[in-house]
């Protein structure tokens, strides 16, 4: 809603309400995210309840485009929220209301003024429903516990943090922006892990890619998927290299020891010189739970696709955030991280050969 100047007296600004709706779930199914997008234009009428409520949803809204708030919407009282009363400072329950001069007025949703019952509501509230930041509630309750292990190695919730922090850090300083898209072309070992979390961390996108594609499967997927980064195993180097005169849209190429020994020297840097060259800190943006997970397909019965969820659907369909046995969703963001801590470590029976 573009307030730089005020309506007319007595005429509604319009505006464009973007609400993020979450569906009554039908007995122990998840429920089923809704968007609606609705635009609506100026007339010369007296500020309704309805052109009210778009005043109010449209700064909510820019609360929630910055990453940490999930918004719940139902049927605005037949009141007008000028019953608030005095104007007061920006609470976790407040609404937003703009005046026909212009001006803002915040004003606290009170109970007793019976601007909020029998369940009709409008409130917002303090969430986080990315992939990365359950990642690191993990690490801060258990940085001493081991997260990863591939044949000898084993890694710490710590080192974990530390090592995709550095990559995050890499990326972000070589261009790698929210939305963009990072290649991972590794077979099951520690970095691609490490990789993907710090691609989570800055918002980024990962595309996952078979490390069984030949060239002009490489190049179909480098290029379908806008690929601006690659991280890859030493042992791909040949048709990495083959691939990306091809492929102009990826800039950056860091590669993974694996014992091999191909020259990747004329368009990569090593993984290692990379994260040493880069900090470990935390220090990246908010989050949203509107991050795109990407998973590209097999391709079997045609070229492979990129499939997108949302972070918080990726969640509640495979991640856990839906609880398997009961069907309830799991509300708090850190509550699965306190159950892992609250319990011992994995126990892990080794299988001799």
């Amino acid at each position: 809603m573009d307030m730089s100047t005020p309506p007319p007296a007595k005429e509604s600004p319009g505006g464009l309400a973007d609400m993020f709706l979450r569906s009554a779930p039908a007995q122990k199914s998840p429920p089923a995210p809704v968007r609606i997008a609705t635009r609506i234009s100026g007339s010369l009428s007296t500020w309704s309840q309805a052109s009210t409520m778009i005043a109010i949803i449209s700064p909510v809204m820019a609360f929630l485009r910055s990453g940490r708030f999930m918004v719940t919407m139902r049927t605005w009282p037949r009141f007008s929220t000028r019953q608030c009363g005095a104007v007061s400072e920006m609470s976790d329950f407040s609404v937003v209301e703009v005046d026909t001069d212009g001006s803002w007025r915040v004003c606290e949703l009170a109970l007793k003024l019976g601007l909020a019952r029998n369940g009709n509501t409008f409130y917002f509230e303090l969430v986080a429903l990315n992939i990365a930041d359950f990642v690191e509630h993990a690490i801060d309750l258990v940085p001493d516990r081991v997260a990863l292990v591939s044949d000898n190695r084993e890694m710490t919730y710590a080192q974990l943090e530390d090592r995709a922090n550095r990559l995050g850090h890499y990326l972000r300083e070589h261009g790698v922006q929210p939305g963009d898209k990072v290649g991972i072309y590794c077979r099951n070992v520690i970095e691609a892990i490490e990789a993907m979390v710090a691609v989570f961390k800055i918002r980024a996108v990962m595309v996952n890619i078979n490390y069984r594609y030949v060239e002009n499967e490489l190049q179909y997927i480098f290029d379908n998927s806008d690929m601006v980064a690659l991280i890859h195993e030493r042992r791909y180097s040949d048709k990495v290299a083959n691939v990306l005169p091809n492929t102009p849209k990826v800039k950056s190429v860091i590669v993974v020891e694996d014992g091999t020994d191909l020259d990747f020297s004329a368009f990569g840097i090593g993984y290692e010189d990379a994260l040493a060259q880069s900090s470990g800190e935390r220090d990246f943006e908010e989050r949203s739970n509107d991050d795109i997970f990407m998973l590209y397909t097999g391709g079997t019965t045609g070229s492979p696709k990129g499939v997108m969820w949302r972070h918080e659907d990726w969640w509640r369909v495979l991640g856990g955030g839906i609880n398997f046995v009961t069907g309830v969703p799991v509300e708090d963001e850190y509550e699965m991280a306190k159950v892992g801590a609250a319990n011992p470590s994995m126990i892990r029976y080794p299988i001799p050969r």
